[in-house]
C-alpha cells in the first residue's frame, strides 16, 4: 500500500493536473507554465537588471533554487536584417564544425 502511494506522488504532475481540472478559460484551452522559486524571483527582479548583461538568483528555503538570466539587446527592430544573416553565418559555421569532426 504504501509503495502505491508513493508511486503516485512521485508521478504527480501539477500542471498537468491543473490543465485537467479546467481545461478552458473563457474560450482558451488552458496553459500553465510552473518554475522553480529562482526562476520566480529572478523574474520578479528584471525591471531593476536591466543595466548588466548577465545575472543570476540563488534562493535557500527547505531547498536551494537557482537561476541564470541574459538580457537580450532592445533594438527597437534595428539590425533584423544583420542578426539573421549572423545567425544564418554561424549556423553554417557550426554545421561545417560538425561535418568536419564527424569526418575525424
Amino acid at each position: 500500500m504504501i509503495d502505491l502511494i508513493v508511486h503516485k506522488i512521485s508521478k504527480f504532475n501539477l500542471p498537468a493536473s491543473l490543465v485537467e481540472a479546467i481545461p478552458q478559460i473563457g474560450d482558451h484551452d488552458t496553459a500553465i507554465l510552473m518554475h522553480n522559486d529562482g526562476v520566480a524571483q529572478g523574474l520578479s527582479e528584471v525591471p531593476f537588471m536591466q543595466d548588466v548583461e548577465h545575472w543570476g538568483v540563488l534562493t535557500i528555503g527547505t531547498g536551494l533554487g537557482n537561476a541564470r538570466f541574459t538580457n537580450r539587446k532592445k533594438d527597437n527592430g534595428k539590425k533584423k536584417e544583420e542578426d539573421k544573416k549572423e545567425r544564418a553565418k554561424d549556423d553554417k559555421d557550426d554545421k561545417d564544425r560538425k561535418a568536419k569532426k564527424s569526418k575525424d
